[in-house]
């Protein structure tokens, strides 16, 4: 991973910029779209500090509000989002905020925003196919000690959706993608000038399940190559759970 820095790493600001983790998981947080043709929404968990990056790949008109929790090693993400479709239907914002809690006692406000556009390949997205699939990037990022961090994902999301009854549907995603995290400015616990970046590529996994038209929850995964010791990006596995509701 590429660290632009205009000084060798110390030992504390190798710390500093760890802590900033899992910054690669960022933007476009967690909303929800309909999974199934009865209308079912999904919160489908995506790029915040803390949250999988997930995108199942379905796009259908409406809005949806979401709330999200993401877990991962000394942190914890508590995310408020929403969509929206428009009737066309030919792209999806997603976007939102939250709290980011990091340990020892630290946090800060964080947010994003995330665009997808649907892709037809193999019959994906058609009225009756069980596929769907859409490439999408965002940004998103925070603020701390003086520290600010942004981090742009790109990629494309497939799912595969499918009814449980007359009310219920679920859907299963996989969405592989290019990370670039960059951390620059000032800390203010060592006044040390920091200016550091990296690039990953990761996958999130996603499951959504529907209880009736309107709410629905989902799980992710995010995990992949991790940046190199002391630049920024996320590292190890992030968690990420979520309700929605459909308006």
């Amino acid at each position: 991973m590429t660290v632009a820095v205009p000084f060798p790493l110390t030992p504390c600001l190798v710390a500093r910029i760890s802590r900033q983790r899992p910054l690669g998981a960022i933007v476009a947080l967690a909303a929800a779209v309909a999974i199934a043709p009865i209308a079912a929404p999904t919160t489908a968990l995506a790029q915040f500090p803390g949250l999988p990056v997930i995108e199942n790949g379905f796009v259908h008109a409406g809005r949806v509000g979401a709330f999200n929790l993401g877990l991962t090693e000394g942190s914890t993400a508590y995310v408020v989002a929403g969509s929206w479709v428009p009737e066309s239907e030919r792209w999806k914002v997603v976007g939102g905020a939250g709290y980011l809690s990091r340990e020892p006692g630290d946090g800060a406000i964080a947010g994003g925003v995330r665009g997808a556009y649907p892709l037809d390949f193999f019959g994906a997205n058609e009225a009756t196919s069980p596929f769907g699939m859409a490439a999408f990037i965002g940004t998103g990022g925070f603020a701390s000690g003086g520290v600010t961090t942004l981090t742009v994902p790109a990629g494309v999301g497939v799912g595969y959706r499918s009814t449980l009854g007359e009310t219920r549907a679920f859907a299963i995603s996989g969405a592989p993608y290019f990370g670039y995290t960059r951390a620059w400015g000032t800390d203010e616990g060592t006044d040390l000038e920091i200016k550091a970046s990296s690039f990953v590529l990761r996958l999130g996994v996603g499951v959504d399940f529907s209880f009736t038209p309107r709410v629905g929850l989902s799980a992710g995964l995010d995990f992949g190559v991790d940046p190199s010791p002391g630049d920024p990006g996320s590292r190890g596995t992030v968690l990420g759970l979520g309700a929605g509701f459909r308006f």
